[in-house]
């Protein structure tokens, strides 16, 4: 009997050692989480938004523009500014002279052969070198005489080959005649202006070719051995021009006293005669 007791006693004092163990197993015991935990789980990291630091990728893409100058500023010759117009009188003849390619390949004068030579002399030299030997070869070998000693009238704007075969030709002439030529060393419409003008000096209309070049405007004159910018010319007072296809007035944004000098009607300016004051 005392041993059946004594049995008992140790299968109870077991059992509440395991259920001691047990609960030690269960519980966190001294701050120590059991081993292995059931998952591993990261810590937390806080989220750093770098968006507002990078800058939006545009949907497209623009370069900036390049500055370019208007019409009016880039064919104002003299210090004037032009202003696009098409009804001028003297419209229909430049297109007349201008519209055509007249080559002067063609014309057997000796004019025509000597203008040819120019051109093939200046080819591939440079601008301001091309430049004097159109000025120079025209103002030497065209010989100047007034529309109505050539043709009977008070204005007519004659075609190079007109120009070549009669030798003689006033102030548009030359420069009609310098437009082609330099035409044929590659120059293009948009650089060769006719200018129509009052010498303030001389009292006459006149006309002069510009050329616009290396950011200037070279001035082919008849009147001149040189070329000059057209700065340099204090006397002159534009007042119509063609380039092209288009045709301009001429005006001041600053008052210049001989301004009054010019006409109401164009109709009357005729280059190579007096203005009739």
């Amino acid at each position: 009997m005392q041993l059946l007791i004594n049995s008992v006693r140790i299968a109870v004092a077991a059992g509440l050692l395991l259920a001691t163990v047990g609960a030690a197993i269960a519980q966190p015991w001294g701050g120590i989480a059991p081993w292995p935990p059931a998952t591993v789980q990261a810590p937390d990291l806080p989220i750093i938004d770098r968006s507002a630091e990078i800058a939006p990728v545009p949907a497209t893409l623009s370069l900036p523009r390049v500055a370019t100058r208007p019409a009016g500023e880039t064919f104002g010759a003299f210090g004037s500014y032009a202003i696009s117009s098409r009804k001028l009188p003297a419209a229909a003849k430049w297109r007349t002279v201008s519209a055509a390619n007249y080559s002067l390949d063609a014309g057997s004068s000796g004019l025509a052969k000597r203008l040819r030579g120019t051109v093939r002399a200046a080819s591939g030299q440079g601008v301001g070198a091309q430049l004097r030997a159109v000025n120079s070869a025209v103002n030497k070998h065209l010989n100047y005489a007034s529309d109505q000693q050539v043709w009977g009238t008070g204005d007519y704007w004659a075609t190079p080959a007109e120009i070549v075969s009669r030798g003689y030709g006033d102030c548009e002439d030359f420069a009609i005649t310098k437009y082609w030529l330099l035409r044929g060393l590659g120059y293009q419409p948009e650089q060769l202006q006719l200018v129509v003008l009052l010498d303030t000096r001389s009292r006459l209309y006149h006309a002069v070719l510009a050329v616009h070049a290396n950011g200037q405007r070279y001035i082919l004159d008849n009147l001149s051995a040189k070329v000059r910018t057209d700065d340099t010319f204090a006397n002159y007072l534009p007042i119509m021009s063609f380039v092209g296809d288009r045709s301009f007035i001429h005006g001041f944004k600053s008052g210049r006293s001989d301004v009054a000098q010019l006409p109401n009607d164009l109709s009357l300016v005729l280059p190579g005669n007096g203005n009739g004051n």
